[in-house]
Parts: structure tokens; C-alpha cells; sequence
């Protein structure tokens, strides 16, 4: 399970990042639209922040047709 991090201001732009988007996770999933924006609102550089969103498409942690699906199904179980 994903647990919330401090952001590190003085670390390099794409650890500030990563924290921020993995914060951003924890409180529940999020589309690669939503982590963009998120990101931006945040003062991520668009080029750090696609990077970033990448990196976690490739770790598995956003998957937009599985976001998708629950978003789904939660509607209709609501």
C-alpha cells in the first residue's frame, strides 16, 4: 500500500515529482489526464511531468482502461 511522503523542495525536479504523483495516488487512482493536471497545478514542468507519468505507466501504477473500469463500475454500484 502506498503511504503518503514528504516532499523534498531540494531535491531534483523529477523526485519532486514522482512524490507528488505518488501522493497524489494514495488517496485513490487517477487517470494520466488527472496526474498531468495535478502535476501542473502543483508548478511541475510539463517536460517533468510527462516524464514522470511515464515512469509510472511503466511501473503499472496508472493504467488508464483499469481506471476507466472502476470508474465504471462504480457508477453502477452507486
Amino acid at each position: 500500500m502506498l503511504e503518503y511522503s514528504k516532499v523534498d523542495h531540494e531535491a531534483d525536479p523529477y523526485s519532486i515529482a514522482n512524490t507528488i504523483a505518488l501522493n497524489a495516488l494514495v488517496a485513490r487512482a487517477k487517470s494520466k489526464g488527472e496526474l498531468l493536471a495535478h502535476l501542473k497545478k502543483r508548478g511541475v514542468e510539463d517536460d517533468v511531468a510527462h516524464a514522470t507519468v511515464f515512469r509510472l505507466q511503466e511501473k503499472g501504477l496508472i493504467n488508464d482502461s483499469e481506471f476507466a473500469k472502476a470508474w465504471t463500475q462504480s457508477r453502477h454500484t452507486s
